[in-house]
């Protein structure tokens, strides 16, 4: 169970799963191994693990272990990285920090995560996610019920010496959270602003030009999660768009395809013929789609910093989306995509035609995007950056 050499790190991801090591939490790992971080991780026994076999010591643990303070005493290693942070999770860091523990706990958020700031309310929601909206409606806007949750949240985030958070809008909306309740002096200091990395495969991959991108709109999500994605106002914008630009084609890509072909089956047959859709596809095939695409169109309610939008502007797209923290961050300014001024079609579709003139009028250079991403989101700067939160020797980091 516990690695005989000694470590510098833990990552504990409690949800880890076979290839997630392509995700942000395995991408941060091996690139701390990249630049010669002694790294281990521990996750919560699960049936899929049985004779995995993961590119970094993986220990699995009860979740009985992981709330004990012993466990942690017995592992080689002085800091543990706290990946995500979850109201139930209290008591597990808790007894990390009884273990004498350095803890870095690395948020997967927009910061939102606590009455006033959480921006999602009952009537932007329609029927699709009507549960799922009114649970969250009643966690984050009832009070007591919010109150509780958040000093839960709070709690966790107090044991931290160090928090990691992934884009700055994410990090003003966390503090203005945290003031409301009061708690933003003691935790302020710790923060830090991160971004998610992405992986190298998209990095060293050829950059594309100006001239080798087409008039495509391309989408990548989990579609049938309408609350999240906001699907139906996706289609609607969308539609409108190819209806005003007969020269453009859209790809939409990830699960969900068989609500797609619902509602786009009452399109007009003219736009049908320009819209893709394929379902979950290989993550080369995504890749080639980027690079051929000139706009990444990301409608969604709320997410943290995504790794479709990271990889769509790491390929030279620009981006379209919802004023949230993540596009707002991809976005750069301008320099690397268009925020629309709400949720809703209208202003969507007024955002995506915006970004199109500006394709038009040679505003975008697909390259220059591409570089500036890539620099940012190489998972070795990337782990440079969280390495100078631990309080390791730096003769073990290659810097």
């Amino acid at each position: 169970m516990f690695p005989k050499e000694p470590l510098d790190l833990l990552i504990c991801n409690y949800v880890f799963k076979p290839l997630a090591e392509y995700k942000c939490p395995g991408q941060i790992t091996l690139g701390l191994i990249d630049i010669g971080i002694r790294v281990g991780m521990v996750t919560l026994q699960k049936p899929e693990l049985a004779g995995y076999r993961a590119p970094f010591p993986l220990i699995e643990a009860s979740r009985s272990e992981l709330a004990n303070p012993d466990f942690w005493r017995q592992q080689p290693a002085s800091t543990v990285l706290y990946y995500f942070c979850l109201p139930a999770h209290e008591d597990i860091l808790q007894a990390i920090k009884r273990g004498g523990k350095h803890i870095v706990i690395k948020l997967d958020s927009d910061g939102k995560m606590f009455y006033p700031a959480h921006n999602i309310t009952l009537p932007r929601f329609r029927a699709n996610g009507a549960l799922k909206t009114l649970t969250r409606f009643i966690k984050w806007h009832i009070y007591p019920i919010n109150k509780y949750f958040s000093n839960q949240i709070v709690r966790q985030l107090e044991l931290a010496d160090a928090i990691i958070i992934e884009t700055p809008q994410a990090l003003k909306s966390l503090l203005d959270s945290l003031k409301y309740w009061g708690r933003d002096s003691s935790i302020a200091a710790k923060l830090h602003q991160i971004p998610n990395p992405i992986v190298p495969e998209l990095i060293s991959a050829e950059i594309p030009t100006n001239q080798t991108k087409g008039e495509m709109i391309a989408c990548v999500g989990r579609w049938e999660d309408t609350a999240q994605k906001n699907t139906p106002t996706m289609l609607k914008a969308l539609s409108a768009f190819l209806g005003q630009h007969p020269e453009y084609q859209a790809i939409i890509i990830g699960s969900g395809e068989q609500f797609i072909q619902l509602i786009s089956s009452g399109w007009p047959i003219a736009l049908r013929q320009r819209l893709m859709i394929t379902g979950n596809i290989e993550h080369p095939k995504v890749r080639e789609y980027l690079a051929g695409a000139k706009i990444f169109f990301m409608p969604s309610r709320y997410e943290g910093l995504t790794i479709a939008g990271s990889e769509a502007v790491a390929m030279g797209c620009s981006i379209v989306g919802t004023p949230i923290a993540a596009v707002q961050y991809l976005a750069n300014a301008g320099a690397s995509g268009t925020v629309a001024s709400g949720f809703n079609p209208p202003v969507l579709l007024a955002a995506l035609l915006e970004d199109a003139q500006k394709w038009q009028r040679g505003e975008y250079r697909s390259e220059a995007v591409a570089t500036f991403w890539r620099n940012k989101l190489d998972r070795r700067q990337i782990a440079q950056a969280i390495s100078k939160l631990l309080p390791i020797s730096k003769t073990n980091a290659n810097e």
